[in-house]
């Protein structure tokens, strides 16, 4: 973070600056601050962060990150993803605080479930391995936590395609419960009559799964130059001798 540290009233600092240019005594520490405040933006009293993958992120105080890490790895929209994952689904919301990262790592690390069950990424298995985890962690019967568990899938952006498939589907993010819990912007400015914008959304939507596709197709290009890397390449040659076939083995180099 650029030298600078962050204590719990994190925000003070810079919401302070912003608001009266007011800086450290330090002449290190306030170079450092005027840098980092050029990347935030003060709204009212509520102190913003400029994201470079959407809108902006509503910054948050240590009252709140333990609720949000809780409701979006295990809540009533949480399919205990990864910490990459984890991370990624806090910005779709528009959450932010400095050390979200180590946070979403910590969340992952120490969540009993996820040891348990392990942190697979393949599709095929991601239902049971979400339905593990949530019945490990809550109990009851999975088919009262199945509902659950497809729309914590459905609002959890994927790597390959790095979009959520509810997202592809409607064209637009659903609200999750954390966005009531900690009120998000959406919330707070929701406008009833969006059915013009919502039409809009709907209209473009097959753009959106167009990029979606090709970022796609690149992921899996990766993925298969990865695992080819791996691979020992070896060459058969057959050997014919009086009644006797031989096929050896030369390992390429």
């Amino acid at each position: 973070m650029e030298g600078l540290t962050f204590p719990n009233d994190w925000q003070t600092t810079i919401t302070e600056f912003l608001k009266s240019g007011a800086t450290p005594s330090d002449r290190s520490e306030a170079h450092l601050l005027r840098r980092r405040a050029g990347r935030f933006v003060l709204i009212g009293d509520q102190l913003y962060k400029k994201a470079f993958s959407g809108p902006l992120l509503k910054c948050v105080g240590p009252e709140d990150v333990d609720y949000i890490l809780q409701e979006v790895h295990q809540g009533s929209c949480g399919g205990h993803p990864g910490d990459r994952s984890l991370a990624r689904k806090i910005l779709l919301v528009s959450y932010f605080w400095p050390t979200l990262q180590e946070d979403a790592a910590r969340a992952v690390a120490t969540c009993l479930s996820c040891q348990s069950n392990g942190q697979a990424e393949v599709a095929i298995r991601e239902i049971l391995r979400v339905l593990r985890a949530r019945l490990d962690h809550e109990g009851g019967s999975w088919v009262d936590v199945l509902p659950e568990v497809l729309w914590a899938l459905r609002t959890t952006p994927k790597e390959g395609t790095e979009a959520t498939p509810f997202h592809l589907v409607y064209g637009g993010e659903v609200i999750v419960p954390v966005e009531v819990g900690v009120e998000s912007d959406r919330i707070r400015v929701y406008d009833e009559n969006n059915a013009e914008l919502r039409h809009l959304e709907l209209d473009l939507v097959d753009e959106v799964r167009a990029k979606a596709t090709v970022r796609l197709m690149a992921y899996q290009q990766r993925m298969k130059q990865n695992y080819n890397r791996r691979i020992m390449p070896r060459s058969f040659q057959e050997v014919k001798t009086e009644g006797f076939c031989e096929i050896t083995v030369e390992r390429r180099r």
